[in-house]
């Protein structure tokens, strides 16, 4: 496959101010070109909106505070007032268990962008109020009824859709330049990938590879040796493992979890392509969390 348009997805997605829009665009090309129904699927539900009847990724499922405004006798009032979940009957309390966060990655973005919300976000239900009527405060009526979800917990959806996209294309090791390999993963390997990725499924091997134990613990800040512990137990041979310390030195310090410089992703894309053809000791879709993890850990991010 050309893979220029995976680099190009993998450049876009480390970016600290990445446009959303513009790589869910390029991920579509991406997902036509690997054949995969399920990862474009995915990509028009964060493009579009998740209609009612699609099942929500756990990253969208929000905490949230149900609040209201009260009144009583004598002029008495309550504001911006919490509501314990213990008003609702038990029965129907898994209903508010999280907000379901079904807007589309553009709406999302203009919402947390919005300097009016100041640090969060009120959806009125005001049938809720009618429910809790005098059922709340002792001798008070439900006015007005809310649910109010911090602008952090909107951001934060927003960029994990960025970091899973970032994931993916590691996991499946197609950054490589073309001249060096222009094969195209299976649709077997790019689905377990994918659901792994985004829906956290079953983390069992792909290719020859074995279900080790990892313990990402090991690595501390700025230690060489528990680092290169930990990719000798992933299976790595020593060029590459001394590949990787060449990589560290050369690109600056990242600024967030993830964000690795070009010589580091690039290192990351091939080891992640090794792990896909059964080379290591665990699969492609496991060695993407542990090996970004530990570098995490190394930098001390």
């Amino acid at each position: 496959m050309n893979t220029d348009i995976a680099r190009e997805v993998r450049d876009c997605a480390v970016q600290k101010d990445c446009d959303l829009g513009h790589l869910l665009r390029l991920c579509k090309i991406l997902a036509s070109e690997l054949d995969s129904k399920p990862f474009g699927e995915w990509l028009v539900h964060e493009s579009e909106g998740y209609p009612r009847d699609i099942e929500l990724p756990d990253y969208r499922k929000l905490p949230f505070q149900l609040k209201g405004h009260f009144s009583g006798a004598f002029g008495s009032s309550l504001r911006h007032a919490p509501i314990p979940l213990r008003c609702i009957p038990e029965e129907h309390r898994h209903i508010f268990d999280f907000y379901s966060c079904r807007m589309s990655v553009s709406a999302l973005q203009a919402v947390v962008n919005d300097p009016q919300n100041d640090g969060s976000v009120s959806i009125s239900n005001n049938e809720l109020a009618i429910f809790f009527s005098t059922n709340v405060y002792k001798n008070m009526n439900c006015l007005q009824c809310w649910m109010e979800i911090s602008t952090t917990s909107l951001g934060e959806c927003l960029n994990t859709v960025q970091n899973k996209i970032l994931d993916i294309v590691l996991s499946l090791g197609i950054t490589k330049p073309a001249a060096e390999d222009s094969s195209v993963p299976s649709k077997h390997v790019v689905s377990q990938v994918f659901n792994t990725t985004v829906y956290g499924g079953s983390l069992g091997s792909i290719g020859n590879a074995e279900n080790i134990s990892i313990d990402q613990s090991i690595v501390v800040q700025g230690d060489p040796d528990s680092l290169r512990q930990l990719l000798q137990q992933v299976g790595l041979a020593n060029p590459d493992i001394e590949e990787l310390f060449e990589a560290l030195k050369s690109d600056p310090v990242p600024q967030s979890p993830g964000c690795f410089g070009p010589r580091v992703a690039d290192w990351l894309g091939k080891g992640l392509s090794k792990a896909a053809t059964g080379s290591l000791k665990i699969g492609a879709n496991v060695v993407g969390g542990v090996l970004t993890a530990a570098i995490n850990s190394y930098y001390g991010i």
